[in-house]
């Protein structure tokens, strides 16, 4: 090696020009919507798969005659593991994503909304089947004003955090619940399963398409 080479600074000292830094800046954007977005598809299918299974056990419990409780307990354990597996593939699409506190204190407040709205369904539903509500009606009320609700914090989520998806996903759920008002029993549960739970798997799909769809430019 001669004198000038040693004397040469080395390439990766060497200042970045404009457009190779838009470069580096565009790479890391599209490594943090990838890492975001990469469990979408698949979180949406396992909420399908809640929905399907869920409301395709409470059909089948109208319609079998099969003790209550067990349909109830399966809806419910169904939702709760649908909920538990969303937290963890979120927890990990966000790890190594530094949050500023705007973004954190957002998404604690919509966090909590979740609970506090769920809460106040029940305690409306409660307060309604107190001053008459027969069963028959409540079979219909639980599960529209639940979807509707759903459905809302999801458009909410995707206004916040701009998902046309997620958005899309919300007005899907908010139209099944008010569809399903006007379906009569049982087959209204029928409908739920099949609309929601396969809603689901065909928006997961047409995420995945999306994602692997190669970007323009």
């Amino acid at each position: 090696m001669t004198e000038n080479q040693r004397d040469k600074p080395l390439d990766d000292e060497a200042p970045l020009d404009p457009a190779a830094m838009l470069a580096i800046v565009e790479h890391q954007q599209r490594s943090i919507t990838n890492q975001m977005g990469g469990f979408v598809p698949v979180m949406t299918a396992v909420w399908g798969a809640a929905w399907l299974l869920g409301f395709g056990t409470l059909f089948a419990q109208q319609v079998t005659g099969f003790p209550l409780w067990i349909a109830i307990v399966v809806f419910v354990l169904l939702l709760l593991g649908a909920a538990a597996i969303s937290t963890v593939f979120g927890i990990r699409a966000g790890r190594g994503i530094r949050a500023s506190w705007q973004s954190r204190f957002t998404g604690t407040v919509y966090g909590v909304t979740w609970s506090f709205g769920s809460l106040a369904l029940s305690a409306i539903g409660g307060g309604l089947m107190y001053n008459g509500m027969s069963d028959a009606l409540a079979q219909h009320f639980y599960p529209a004003i639940y979807l509707f609700f759903i459905g809302i914090m999801y458009i909410i989520a995707g206004a916040i955090w701009p998902t046309v998806f997620t958005i899309v996903s919300g007005g899907q759920l908010v139209l099944i619940g008010v569809i399903s008002l006007f379906i009569p029993q049982p087959f209204h549960l029928l409908f739920l399963a099949l609309a929601a739970g396969l809603g689901f798997f065909v928006l997961a799909v047409l995420h995945r398409v999306g994602q692997k769809r190669p970007a323009r430019g």
